[in-house]
């Protein structure tokens, strides 16, 4: 019984996860999320942090793509993204000299 209800329940969160992540219907009014772009965001801001330990030019770039975009989604409360990534992104291009050596 246990197993299944934790079944049923992850498959309930994860389907209703789903259709808000994907649904476009209510963009433009106030109370939507922020949606696909806003993911998109997040991943890249992901993959720039990831990038930057490897190729800390390509990933402080990301990490600037990616704060941008959330600052395009979310708004006055995207300047609190841009600010970290902004920061994350100046450190992966001061430690660029390292990362090659």
């Amino acid at each position: 019984g246990s197993v299944v209800s934790i079944l049923i329940t992850i498959i309930t969160v994860v389907a209703f996860h789903t259709s808000q992540l994907f649904d476009t219907s209510g963009m433009l009014d106030p109370n939507h999320s922020h949606g696909f772009i806003g993911f998109l965001a997040f991943l890249v801001g992901v993959i720039g942090s990831l990038l930057a330990l490897l190729a800390p030019g390509t990933g402080g770039v990301l990490l600037l793509i990616g704060g941008l975009a959330m600052l395009y989604v979310a708004g006055v409360w995207g300047i609190i993204p841009l600010v970290i990534l902004g920061i994350a992104a100046l450190i992966a291009f001061a430690d660029r000299s390292r990362a090659r050596a």
